[in-house]
């Protein structure tokens, strides 16, 4: 087999500390603003949290790989195709997977 293409996610060192943090003091903020401000909806701190989760997700790149594999079987029932994962090219802190060209969907498309 020839070369393949391929893309390679990375997180940088320190970025999953500093996004934790970020997302802390996010999430305190939201809690505080509710307390004092009696008309926010206390489910803007429950979306908080749960997008809180889902980004801090992201940065485990192993999970994000299974994840992968898993979608993967997808492809069988719905339009649509997944990157594979190079698991011996991968590491804890790179993600080595399959290029796949984007296509763009006209703005067009999404309005009628």
């Amino acid at each position: 087999a020839g070369p393949i293409e391929i893309a390679v996610k990375t997180i940088r060192p320190g970025t999953k500390v500093q996004l934790d943090q970020d997302l802390v003091l996010l999430e305190h903020t939201a809690a505080m603003a509710l307390r004092l401000t009696p008309k926010l909806s206390k489910p803007l701190l429950s979306v908080l949290r749960e997008m809180s989760t889902a980004v801090r997700a992201q940065t485990d790149l192993v999970h994000e790989g299974m994840a992968l594999e898993r979608f993967a079987d997808l492809e069988d029932r719905l339009p649509v195709i997944f990157p594979r994962v190079l698991a011996e090219r991968s590491t804890p802190h790179e993600l080595v997977m399959t290029w796949l060209p984007g296509q763009g969907i006209a703005l067009s498309n999404l309005t009628e």
